[in-house]
């Protein structure tokens, strides 16, 4: 089977109040789920909607880096650093990241992995200060697990996807490149996802929405998402692929804050394997574990636990 990863940054399970919460709009179908009243109507593809603990098991409102990173390892970030820790990882939150990431572990045992995340120029010409520089989660896993980076013009031949999906901000920036629908971008990334066991791909504007916390913003980026996923269950065979797209805390779901709120994750699954992770996740460390048993590769739970707790959070990272 293959896995088909949507990372949304700062998507939660909130209360329904079309005031404060997008996903109560009409016009949103999706990402109609509240933690204080059921669906009114089953997802389409039979599809499985399910919260998961944001909080780590700590104190405080959970936080990007320490999340991201423990729904990309498997491991406790917040726990190895004694809490939350926003914005992008550092220290030894960094150095989880690029060990174990599910794009290295995966491909240190054999399986193809793929980030489709496309990046500008100015990226590429940092060459060996990449490794200096304040990185996304998503960014250090493929960077440890040793995968190339994809760039303008792998956008312009389909082979990558830019953040916002349409590539406007690449056009707004004066970048020749295409514009494309959010549909047309799902069909891109089914079709990607074809070369791959595990393929992931990160929308960040859901979490800068929230911290806006404007509902009218809201709503565009949650119906956008939504037709880019209604495309990817058309173009996906759900019968031997799992398409699951999750969160790492809440934001978006609550406009009546600017900041993360301590609502479960909002987990939605489709396809292969969807009731063993619906059943299974109950918080983001259980992400990656079952990920790895689905395809076919038994994660080395324990050996990942003691080499956290016998560096005292200084994870070594070999050169790759």
């Amino acid at each position: 089977m293959r896995v088909v990863m949507v990372f949304i940054d700062g998507l939660g399970l909130g209360r329904y109040d079309p005031e404060t919460n997008p996903c109560a709009d009409p016009s949103i179908e999706i990402f109609a789920n509240f933690g204080d009243r059921p669906r009114l109507r089953a997802l389409a593809h039979d599809g499985r909607v399910f919260g998961v603990d944001a909080t780590l098991g700590m104190q405080g409102v959970p936080q990007s880096a320490t999340g991201q990173a423990t729904l990309l390892t498997g491991v406790n970030a917040a726990r190895l650093v004694g809490g939350h820790r926003d914005a992008f990882p550092t220290g030894a939150v960094r150095e989880l990241v690029l060990e174990r990431s599910v794009l290295r572990q995966l491909t240190e045992r054999g399986m193809s992995a793929a980030f489709v995340n496309a990046f500008r120029p100015y990226f590429f010409r940092l060459g060996d200060r990449i490794r200096r520089r304040a990185l996304s989660a998503t960014t250090l896993a493929n960077l440890g697990a040793g995968l190339p980076f994809s760039g303008l013009e792998d956008v312009r031949r389909d082979a990558a996807l830019y953040h916002d999906l349409t590539n406007e901000s690449l056009i707004n920036a004066g970048f020749d490149v295409g514009g494309r629908t959010p549909r047309e971008a799902g069909e891109i990334l089914s079709e990607l996802s074809r070369q791959h066991d595990f393929t992931l791909f990160e929308y960040f504007r859901t979490d800068m929405a929230g911290h806006r916390a404007e509902l009218d913003r809201a709503k565009v980026e949650l119906l956008k998402l939504e037709e880019f996923i209604r495309s990817l269950l058309d173009h996906l065979d759900l019968r031997s692929a799992l398409l699951l797209v999750g969160s790492d805390h809440g934001n978006i779901e609550d406009v009546s804050t600017h900041d993360h709120t301590l609502n479960p994750s909002m987990f939605i699954a489709w396809g292969a394997g969807a009731d063993p992770v619906s059943a299974g996740v109950d918080g983001l460390a259980d992400v990656v574990p079952i990920l790895l048993e689905l395809l076919g590769s038994r994660p080395h739970r324990a050996a990942a636990a003691e080499r956290v707790q016998s560096n005292d959070g200084n994870l070594s990272v070999r050169a790759r």
